[in-house]
């Protein structure tokens, strides 16, 4: 079975790190949430693969899941999805996010809460 590796409550990222992007179509802040986390992908050297086994997070792995999320507010059609290229291009780029969208990006993340 294959796994969404950042978002949704049954990401690996949910399983394995205790946070994931929240559910729910591509938009310019859950595209931010994503490139966050792709950033401490590249910059730890490792990610996961869709049966969340872990994997080396390779430049131009990293570029791919980058760009991967314009396609993906495409298909939902979200209205911003000239801005969300522009970002991944920009992440691509420096390998950083603007610290203004820090906010929107930490309202995009939802931490797992232990049950014990």
């Amino acid at each position: 079975m294959e796994a969404s590796i950042y978002s949704g409550p049954r990401s690996c990222y949910a399983r394995f790190e205790g946070l994931y992007v929240a559910s729910g179509p591509m938009d310019f802040g859950k595209a931010a949430a994503h490139m966050y986390l792709h950033i401490r992908d590249l910059e730890r050297g490792w990610t996961y693969d869709h049966a969340c086994r872990r994997i080396r997070m390779t430049r131009r792995l990293f570029e791919r899941r980058t760009m991967y999320l314009v396609d993906l507010c495409r298909k939902t059609g979200d209205d911003k999805c000239r801005l969300v290229e522009d970002l991944a291009n920009y992440v691509i780029g420096t390998g950083i996010l603007p610290s203004c969208l820090m906010g929107l990006i930490s309202r995009k993340l939802v931490r797992v809460r232990s049950l014990m």
